[in-house]
């Protein structure tokens, strides 16, 4: 499992991900400045369904959105909800996720390389 740590946060992989010495090294790492950028672990189709399947109250939202604000705005939404912070850039979206939003809002994943 790829981990990450951004702004004191530590995603799949990190701290309480395992055993104590695992959060030990991770520890360890950061303080090293080794661990700098958070990288996104592959997702299963079930993870997938269950956080980035997009709500009706949360599709309402994306209305007034196209291109690839829509895509980009759908996906810092859902990241959001589950992680409880905003993606620290693209490398935390695996390209399932991106394929698994874009097939619902429409917009091609290749525009989400315009969204500022």
């Amino acid at each position: 499992m790829i981990g990450c740590v951004s702004s004191e946060r530590i995603c799949a992989g990190g701290p309480g991900s395992g055993t104590g010495d695992h959060a030990l090294a991770w520890f360890l790492l950061v303080g090293a400045g080794v661990v700098e950028a958070c990288v996104a672990r592959v997702l299963e189709l079930d993870e997938l369904v269950e956080h980035f399947t997009l709500l009706a109250d949360e599709t309402a939202l994306l209305r007034n959105k196209a291109g690839a604000t829509r895509l980009g705005f759908a996906l810092m939404l859902k990241f959001f909800v589950r992680a409880g912070r905003f993606p620290a850039g693209r490398s935390e979206f695996g390209d399932e996720v991106v394929q698994f939003v874009f097939g619902q809002v429409g917009v091609p994943a290749s525009e989400l390389g315009y969204y500022d």
